[in-house]
């Protein structure tokens, strides 16, 4: 068993009885934040076997509430310098060196928002170059899985806006 960190936007209110009743469905390894707005979060620290069974078992575990609904993952997958250095164990100059290709073996990921200040990076492809590239072991699928799963759950969260019709092609979509 490994410990998964994340953290989920739970729609719904967080009102001190809900809270105790999160508890008592299981949610001991989580805190929560957002008072009764509507909105709020939880911050999830569960062992699990994979990252998969911590995700989906923490919204299965908050849905047992009645009139609660997570509605996504916090997504960490576009990082700056900050977050890379941080992340690879290396100083911010390090990690400009090597995306400027003066330092390593070059070819580091293009940034998916270019701007000489501020530019951001998927954290996936950088992974996986950082995999192939530095020896490190990180595990990409878990980024993908994430854009995967908020994906599925802004369907869900947006089945009564849409049409059964339109409903079904994006299903049907999601499926091919």
């Amino acid at each position: 068993m490994s410990e998964f960190s994340f953290t989920l936007t739970v729609e719904g209110g967080l009102d001190p009885a809900r809270v105790d009743a999160l508890y008592e469905a299981g949610c001991s390894d989580m805190t929560f934040q957002g008072g009764e707005s509507g909105r709020g979060s939880a911050d999830v620290h569960r062992e699990a076997a994979t990252y998969f069974d911590a995700v989906v078992g923490a919204i299965r575990d908050i849905e047992r509430v009645p009139g609660l609904r997570v509605v996504e993952i916090e997504d960490q997958e576009l990082v700056g310098l900050a977050d890379i250095a941080w992340r690879l164990d290396r100083t911010q100059e390090s990690v400009r060196l090597l995306v400027a290709g003066k330092r390593g073996p070059g070819g580091f990921p293009a940034p998916v928002a270019p701007r000489r200040r501020g530019r951001v990076w998927r954290w996936s492809e950088v992974a996986d170059w950082s995999n192939r590239n530095l020896g490190t072991a990180f595990d990409p699928e878990e980024s993908r899985f994430v854009r995967v799963l908020n994906a599925a759950l802004a369907l869900r969260h947006a089945e009564d806006r849409v049409s059964r019709r339109e409903r079904q092609a994006l299903l049907e979509l999601a499926a091919s």
